[in-house]
């Protein structure tokens, strides 16, 4: 019975859109409202700055105002263990955790040799992912009572400059390079 409601949608689907094209009318499908940041990672960025060859770019997109994507592109960096989205402004150490962006293996061996938890001088992408206000459930109650408080509040913070995003490694486990998130 699912399969044949799901075939007559379907097919209810496509003869609207012959009718449509045939009728001469456009059909457009809506772009969802999104809000873009960035943010340029480097170890002079650390407090105190970390001397270090490997950079980064970190891309954020919030799509309707209630999913967070994001994609973390790094190179040169050895073995980044953690890679977390923080309140505090330039030049300020310290800070709430607001959003574990990466998390690798705590240890490396040859079942997760490909991880770049696990790599001297890793180049590539870390972790593309998504959050939504319900997985904000480690952000301190003062930034709100309710999960979607605290991601409006989150919110606020990447539009005003004042939260940043701290890559750490083995080397480094307090900060290897970190940047300030900034609209785009």
């Amino acid at each position: 019975m699912r399969i044949k409601t799901l075939c007559s949608l379907m097919a209810a689907g496509l003869f609207a859109g012959a009718v449509g094209a045939a009728c001469g009318t456009d059909i457009s499908y809506p772009v969802p409202p999104t809000e873009d940041f960035t943010v340029s990672l480097a170890g002079a960025n650390e407090v105190p700055p970390v001397t270090t060859t490997a950079s980064g770019t970190v891309l954020l997109s919030v799509a309707f105002d209630t999913m967070l994507s994001y994609r973390i592109d790094v190179a040169a960096i050895d073995s980044p263990t953690v890679v977390r989205l923080f309140s505090g402004a330039a030049g300020v150490g310290g800070g709430d955790t607001l959003v574990v962006m990466f998390s690798g293996p705590a240890t490396c061996n040859a079942t997760n040799v490909t991880s770049p938890s696990c790599r001297a001088g890793y180049t590539g992408t870390i972790n593309p992912a998504q959050v939504k206000p319900s997985q904000l459930t480690k952000i301190p109650l003062s930034y709100g009572a309710t999960p979607r408080a605290r991601f409006d509040s989150m919110m606020v913070l990447m539009r005003n400059g004042t939260a940043y995003v701290n890559v750490h490694n083995r080397a480094n486990p307090t900060g290897h390079m970190r940047g300030q998130i900034q609209p785009m």
